[in-house]
Order: structure tokens, then sequence, then C-alpha cells
């Protein structure tokens, strides 16, 4: 670029004249590769706690030792255009060593879930989408009655599934610290089936019957809150009922990240479930809860880079105007009105960062763009 240059000159016109036409060997092959539109990433981690008393500890208790391990994959697709397909499979698993009052079992499942959720939508207006969602639930391991052999709950004892059609809003702040969708769907099939006949009744089924159906609303809220640079807070809230009986749970997760691979980890999780006689506590109410704390190993993966933060850093009008940090950079260049800020605002997940319009000519100056900017302004 030579001269300066004003708000009314285009900075086509100070291009040097070039022909910017095809000038390839004619035994040069063009190939075309269709964009890789699905993103895969997943997390795990593994955490323990420890309580110990001695003999005459003056408030006496019980000695235990436990571990948590969490599993999170993610496949998820996205044309850039009006279809998502999101897809989700958790696991989640803990024990405990048992006390001096359990004598059958030396230790018992803490948490004890497997659960697919599968979501396709279509656009209807920006982040508003029709949605259908499946998603379903059980057990990986047994869990035993104290002191007994009989089982409360196995694999596929119960399995709740629920099948859906409604909207989906997704939201999010924007610095992308605050995030989530919240999904209304107000026609809900819902089964809970059990493939142990006798711990049918355990589950408000139907003596002799392996599952029951029935239909109603249901509303899902998944949230994520990038409190501090290492505090996060992650959240699902879930509400479904047929008018006959209400399931309401609440899932907290503080994550305290100590560096890459280790961690602290709270998990507080309340629950309202009347669907079944047997999930009253002894004052008479169907509210119950779970807490968890723990410190442990986490490892997180990616198919691909995952754009969690894009904002303009400077538009420059000169070279010398240019950011001077040692970052890699990625330059952006092509005829008027060809594509170039849509081709950015697809790339980083966001409609408003580049502005577009239909007249050519209307970027005349050099716009810098940084991605995955941390807290503290630095890169990761």
């Amino acid at each position: 670029v030579h001269g300066s240059l004003t708000t009314e000159t285009k900075l086509t016109d100070k291009v040097v004249n070039v022909d910017l036409g095809p000038d390839v060997d004619e035994g040069v092959e063009l190939v075309t590769r269709k964009p890789n539109f699905w993103k895969f990433s997943g997390s795990g981690s593994l955490q323990f706690s420890q309580n110990y008393f001695s003999d005459n500890w003056y408030q006496g208790g019980e000695n235990y030792y436990s571990f948590l391990s969490l599993l999170t994959l993610n496949a998820n697709y996205d044309n850039k255009q009006n279809i998502q397909w999101e897809n989700r499979l958790e696991t989640r698993l803990g024990f405990q060593t048992t006390g001096k009052a359990e004598t059958r079992h030396a230790m018992k499942p803490t948490d004890n879930l497997l659960r697919l959720t599968t979501k396709l939508g279509y656009k209807a207006y920006k982040t508003l989408y029709y949605t259908t969602q499946v998603q379903a639930y059980t057990q990986l391991v047994p869990l035993y009655e104290s002191n007994s052999d009989n089982i409360r709950t196995n694999f596929l004892s119960p399995l709740n599934l629920t099948v859906s059609v409604g909207l989906d809003y997704k939201f999010a702040t924007k610095n992308n610290k605050f995030r989530g969708n919240v999904y209304l769907a107000p026609c809900s099939y819902n089964m809970r089936y059990v493939s142990n006949v006798d711990l049918a009744t355990k589950h408000g089924i139907e003596a002799g019957r392996h599952a029951y159906h029935n239909f109603g609303p249901s509303i899902t809220v998944n949230a994520y809150w990038q409190i501090l640079k290492n505090l996060s807070w992650n959240a699902r809230m879930y509400w479904i009922s047929n008018f006959d009986y209400t399931n309401i749970e609440w899932e907290n997760t503080f994550n305290l990240t100590i560096n890459k691979y280790l961690s602290a980890r709270l998990f507080v999780y309340p629950k309202f479930d009347d669907s079944s006689a047997r999930y009253k506590s002894e004052d008479g109410s169907f509210f119950m809860i779970k807490e968890m704390r723990s410190v442990g190993f986490n490892y997180n993966w990616y198919k691909i880079m995952t754009i969690k933060t894009a904002e303009c850093l400077i538009s420059s009008a000169r070279v010398d105007q240019c950011p001077q940090e040692k970052m890699p950079e990625y330059a952006f260049i092509g005829r008027s009105n060809v594509g170039k800020s849509s081709l950015i605002n697809m790339l980083a997940d966001n409609g408003k960062l580049a502005k577009t319009s239909a007249t050519p000519g209307k970027t005349i100056l050099i716009n810098h763009f940084i991605i995955n900017k941390t807290i503290d302004g630095k890169m990761p």
C-alpha cells in the first residue's frame, strides 16, 4: 500500500494493479475439498477424597476413601447455515468404602450414571431452533440396600427415556464467558423401564410390568459460567411432568482449575421426584440432595481447535499501526465483496464479529481480530 488513506479512500484504489486471474500450468489438477462441519471433543477426570478419624476423636466419625470418574464425549454437527445436530455421552461412576455399620458390602456406588443426549435442530430465527431431542439415562452398576443383597437399582433398571419436540434458544454474552441454552418442549413422550420386573414397584411401575408410558411438557436449561480465570460453574436444570408426578433436577458443578491436569470439584445436586412412593423420606418429603467434594486429575481434548472468544483488536489505516505482538497471524485477502468478512464470522461462530455489507468497497482498513484471548490478556 502506497501513500496515505483517508475515510473517502477505498483500499481497492490503493492496491497495485495485478492480474488476479488463473495462471497455472495445464497439468495442475484443481482439488476442491468439502468442509468438515463436525466437531469432536471430550473431557475426563478422576477425583479422590478421604476422611480419617482416630478412634478417640471427640465427635466420633468413620474413616472412608472414595473416588469419582467422569467422562464426557461430544460429537456435534453444524453446517453454519440452518442445521445443528448435537450428541453427548456422559458417564459418572464413583465408589466409597463403607463404614463399620455395613457388613455385607465393602464399597458402595456414590455416583452412577450413563446418559446419552442427541438433539437435532433447524434454525427458525438467529439463535432459535426448531428441535427434536432424545435423552436416555440409566445406571452402570448395581446399588444394594444396606446390609442386604437386595438390589435397589441396576443397569437398565430403571432406564428413563424422553423423546420431545420443541424450541431451543441458545444464548451467550459478548465475551462468551456465560453461555448456554433453554429448551422448551410442550410435548414429550416419557418412558420408564426396568429389565428386572422385581424392581418395578420401587420405581413407580405397576407390579408385574416392565414399563410405564406418559406424555407431558418438559424444560431443559444448560448453562456455563467462567466466573474467574480458574473457576467455572456448569449447570443443568431439568423439569418434566405429566400433571400426575413431577421431576425437577438441578445439577451444579463448580470446578477450580489448579493447572492443566489438576482440579478441585464441588458437585451439588438437589432433586425433587414424586413418581414413586419409595422416593419419600422419613419426614414425608420427596426432596433429596447429593453433594460431593473431591480433588483429582482431569484432561480435555479436541479434534479441532475450539474458538472460545473472538473480538476485534484494532483497525489500522497504515502498516505501522498494526499490532506488534508476536502472535501467529492469518490474513484474509481477496477481491471486494467476495465474502472475507462472512468467512471470518463463520470460522469464529460469531455473526457480528466482522461487519458485512452488500456494497463493495466498505472495508477500507486493516482489521485485526484476536482469538481465544484469556482473561489476563495473554494468549493460551
